[in-house]
Protein backbone atom coordinates (compact mmCIF):
# COMPACT_ATOMS: atom_id res chain seq x y z
CA UNK A 1 0.00 0.00 0.00
CA UNK A 2 1.50 3.43 -0.71
CA UNK A 3 2.63 5.09 2.46
CA UNK A 4 3.97 8.83 0.64
CA UNK A 5 6.72 9.67 -0.22
CA UNK A 6 10.66 9.66 1.55
CA UNK A 7 11.71 13.02 2.99
CA UNK A 8 14.99 12.63 1.70
CA UNK A 9 15.18 10.76 -1.97
CA UNK A 10 11.56 11.89 -3.02
CA UNK A 11 10.97 8.23 -3.81
CA UNK A 12 7.52 6.79 -3.46
CA UNK A 13 7.29 4.35 -0.33
CA UNK A 14 5.07 1.23 -1.14
CA UNK A 15 4.11 -1.47 1.77
CA UNK A 16 3.71 -4.85 1.14
CA UNK A 17 -0.33 -5.65 0.96
CA UNK A 18 0.83 -9.14 2.70
CA UNK A 19 2.20 -10.18 5.51
CA UNK A 20 4.81 -12.40 5.32
CA UNK A 21 3.79 -16.05 5.31
CA UNK A 22 0.66 -15.03 3.25
CA UNK A 23 0.09 -18.24 0.78
CA UNK A 24 0.72 -17.73 -3.06
CA UNK A 25 -2.47 -19.34 -3.55
CA UNK A 26 -3.73 -16.45 -1.58
CA UNK A 27 -1.92 -13.30 -3.63
CA UNK A 28 -2.78 -15.38 -6.98
CA UNK A 29 -6.20 -15.13 -6.27
CA UNK A 30 -6.50 -11.75 -5.41
CA UNK A 31 -4.06 -10.90 -8.82
CA UNK A 32 -6.52 -12.60 -10.66
CA UNK A 33 -9.53 -11.10 -9.12
CA UNK A 34 -7.75 -7.43 -9.88
CA UNK A 35 -6.66 -8.10 -13.60
CA UNK A 36 -9.79 -9.53 -14.38
CA UNK A 37 -12.49 -7.57 -12.50
CA UNK A 38 -10.37 -3.89 -12.59
CA UNK A 39 -7.55 -3.29 -14.35
CA UNK A 40 -8.22 -4.94 -17.66
CA UNK A 41 -11.45 -2.59 -17.48
CA UNK A 42 -9.92 0.87 -16.35
CA UNK A 43 -6.96 1.74 -19.26
CA UNK A 44 -4.36 3.51 -18.32
CA UNK A 45 -2.82 6.58 -20.11
CA UNK A 46 0.83 6.63 -20.93
CA UNK A 47 3.12 8.82 -23.05
CA UNK A 48 5.32 7.31 -25.52
CA UNK A 49 7.65 9.43 -27.30
CA UNK A 50 8.10 7.75 -30.45
CA UNK A 51 11.72 7.88 -32.57
CA UNK A 52 10.63 11.42 -34.34
CA UNK A 53 10.34 13.04 -31.13
CA UNK A 54 6.42 13.10 -31.42
CA UNK A 55 4.59 12.27 -28.13
CA UNK A 56 1.96 10.16 -28.45
CA UNK A 57 -0.44 9.24 -25.70
CA UNK A 58 -1.87 5.77 -25.10
CA UNK A 59 -4.49 3.48 -23.46
CA UNK A 60 -2.85 0.27 -22.19
CA UNK A 61 -4.72 -2.23 -19.90
CA UNK A 62 -4.03 -5.78 -18.48
CA UNK A 63 -5.38 -8.68 -20.03
CA UNK A 64 -7.82 -10.36 -18.72
CA UNK A 65 -7.31 -13.96 -20.47
CA UNK A 66 -6.92 -17.31 -18.17
CA UNK A 67 -6.30 -20.78 -18.27
CA UNK A 68 -7.44 -22.70 -15.20
CA UNK A 69 -5.56 -25.63 -16.78
CA UNK A 70 -2.77 -23.55 -17.54
CA UNK A 71 -2.30 -25.30 -20.77
CA UNK A 72 -1.58 -22.20 -22.11
CA UNK A 73 0.27 -19.25 -20.13
CA UNK A 74 -1.38 -16.48 -20.33
CA UNK A 75 -0.11 -13.14 -19.56
CA UNK A 76 -2.25 -13.25 -15.93
CA UNK A 77 -0.72 -16.13 -15.57
CA UNK A 78 2.77 -14.68 -15.95
CA UNK A 79 1.66 -12.01 -13.46
CA UNK A 80 0.26 -14.62 -11.30
CA UNK A 81 3.22 -15.98 -10.79
CA UNK A 82 5.71 -12.66 -10.23
CA UNK A 83 6.36 -12.37 -13.85
CA UNK A 84 9.44 -14.65 -13.80
CA UNK A 85 11.96 -11.81 -13.73
CA UNK A 86 14.99 -11.30 -11.51
CA UNK A 87 15.33 -13.72 -8.35
CA UNK A 88 12.87 -15.12 -6.10
CA UNK A 89 13.16 -12.02 -4.05
CA UNK A 90 12.08 -9.65 -6.82
CA UNK A 91 9.44 -11.93 -7.99
CA UNK A 92 7.72 -12.34 -4.46
CA UNK A 93 8.08 -8.26 -4.18
CA UNK A 94 6.20 -7.85 -7.31
CA UNK A 95 3.18 -10.38 -6.05
CA UNK A 96 3.48 -8.51 -2.79
CA UNK A 97 3.25 -5.00 -4.47
CA UNK A 98 -0.03 -6.25 -6.33
CA UNK A 99 -2.72 -3.96 -4.89
CA UNK A 100 -0.78 -0.93 -6.29
CA UNK A 101 0.36 -2.16 -9.62
CA UNK A 102 -2.15 0.77 -11.52
CA UNK A 103 -0.98 3.39 -8.90
CA UNK A 104 2.95 2.39 -9.56
CA UNK A 105 2.80 1.86 -13.78
CA UNK A 106 0.26 5.59 -13.87
CA UNK A 107 3.13 7.28 -12.01
CA UNK A 108 5.98 5.66 -14.49
CA UNK A 109 8.04 7.53 -16.72
CA UNK A 110 8.90 6.57 -20.16
CA UNK A 111 11.90 4.30 -21.07
CA UNK A 112 12.52 3.86 -24.50
CA UNK A 113 11.01 1.23 -27.22
CA UNK A 114 11.36 -1.66 -29.43
CA UNK A 115 9.98 -3.16 -32.38
CA UNK A 116 9.15 -7.58 -31.16
CA UNK A 117 12.37 -9.63 -31.65
CA UNK A 118 9.71 -12.87 -32.96
CA UNK A 119 9.59 -15.07 -29.80
CA UNK A 120 7.13 -18.25 -30.50
CA UNK A 121 4.82 -18.12 -27.20
CA UNK A 122 1.39 -16.89 -26.99
CA UNK A 123 2.24 -13.59 -24.84
CA UNK A 124 4.26 -12.73 -27.90
CA UNK A 125 1.73 -13.50 -30.63
CA UNK A 126 0.38 -10.44 -33.20
CA UNK A 127 3.15 -8.00 -31.57
CA UNK A 128 4.69 -5.15 -33.04
CA UNK A 129 6.35 -3.39 -30.65
CA UNK A 130 7.43 -3.08 -27.02
CA UNK A 131 7.00 0.21 -24.79
CA UNK A 132 9.13 0.50 -21.22
CA UNK A 133 7.92 2.05 -18.67
CA UNK A 134 10.01 2.49 -15.07
CA UNK A 135 9.08 3.61 -11.45
CA UNK A 136 11.75 4.05 -9.36
CA UNK A 137 10.31 2.81 -5.47
CA UNK A 138 11.12 2.38 -2.01
CA UNK A 139 9.55 -0.96 -0.43
CA UNK A 140 8.92 -1.49 2.72
CA UNK A 141 7.86 -5.62 4.21
CA UNK A 142 4.84 -5.54 5.92
CA UNK A 143 4.88 -3.93 9.25
CA UNK A 144 8.54 -3.30 8.94
CA UNK A 145 9.88 0.64 9.25
CA UNK A 146 13.36 -0.06 6.65
CA UNK A 147 12.80 0.14 2.94
CA UNK A 148 14.83 -1.06 -0.22
CA UNK A 149 15.21 0.48 -3.52
CA UNK A 150 13.28 -1.32 -6.51
CA UNK A 151 12.66 -0.50 -9.90
CA UNK A 152 9.73 -1.26 -11.21
CA UNK A 153 9.22 -2.00 -15.04
CA UNK A 154 6.20 -1.69 -17.01
CA UNK A 155 6.28 -3.58 -20.26
CA UNK A 156 3.80 -2.25 -22.52
CA UNK A 157 2.70 -4.24 -25.99
CA UNK A 158 1.59 -2.66 -28.62
CA UNK A 159 -0.41 -5.74 -30.63
CA UNK A 160 -1.18 -5.47 -34.58
CA UNK A 161 -5.06 -4.85 -33.60
CA UNK A 162 -3.96 -1.27 -32.37
CA UNK A 163 -4.49 -2.55 -28.49
CA UNK A 164 -1.65 -2.02 -25.46
CA UNK A 165 -1.37 -4.95 -23.16
CA UNK A 166 1.26 -4.30 -20.46
CA UNK A 167 2.42 -6.45 -17.61
CA UNK A 168 4.65 -5.35 -14.13
CA UNK A 169 7.99 -6.46 -12.16
CA UNK A 170 10.30 -5.25 -9.45
CA UNK A 171 14.18 -5.47 -9.30
CA UNK A 172 15.98 -4.97 -6.02
CA UNK A 173 18.53 -2.25 -7.48
CA UNK A 174 21.19 0.07 -5.89
CA UNK A 175 20.41 3.05 -4.18
CA UNK A 176 22.23 5.37 -6.16
CA UNK A 177 19.89 5.51 -9.36
CA UNK A 178 20.78 8.91 -11.52
CA UNK A 179 18.46 11.66 -11.70
CA UNK A 180 18.15 14.66 -13.00
CA UNK A 181 16.81 18.57 -10.95
CA UNK A 182 12.88 16.90 -12.35
CA UNK A 183 12.93 13.39 -13.43
CA UNK A 184 15.05 10.10 -13.27
CA UNK A 185 17.31 9.76 -16.24
CA UNK A 186 16.57 6.68 -18.89
CA UNK A 187 18.94 4.21 -20.20
CA UNK A 188 19.48 6.80 -23.21
CA UNK A 189 20.04 9.47 -21.08
CA UNK A 190 17.14 11.33 -21.58
CA UNK A 191 14.31 12.49 -18.95
CA UNK A 192 10.70 11.76 -20.26
CA UNK A 193 9.30 15.54 -19.76
CA UNK A 194 5.79 14.03 -20.81
CA UNK A 195 5.52 12.28 -17.88
CA UNK A 196 6.79 14.57 -15.59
Amino acid sequence: MYKGEDSQSGKSIYQSNYRKGTPKAVKHREILDLIQNVWSKKPLKLNITDSNGTVRQIEAKFDPAYDPDQNIRTDASKLMAGNRKGSASDRRVTLDLAGDWYKIAESSIYDYSKKETGKNSITHENVLKWHYFINDILFQEYGEAETAPYMITIDVKEKLDGNFVYSISAEKRKSDTPRTLLAEVNRTGKTNAANV
